[in-house]
């Protein structure tokens, strides 16, 4: 498990690394949807956005 320092990313920064990830679930539904495995990546993706929006909401 990855424990960032407090202020290791700005809000900016974390900002854009869920809308990147976000980006990222979108593209796999449009290209890779009827690959193996695509919904666990999506489901681990989705994980990721959600602790990163967590800690979006802690900063404001």
């Amino acid at each position: 498990m990855i424990n960032l320092a407090h202020d290791a990313l700005s809000s900016e920064e974390i900002n854009d690394l869920s809308d990147a990830v976000a980006n990222q679930i979108q593209d796999i539904w449009d290209y890779c949807r009827n690959e193996e495995g695509t919904g666990e990546r999506v489901e681990r993706l989705e994980a990721l956005n959600t602790k990163l929006h967590a800690l979006q909401a802690q900063r404001r």
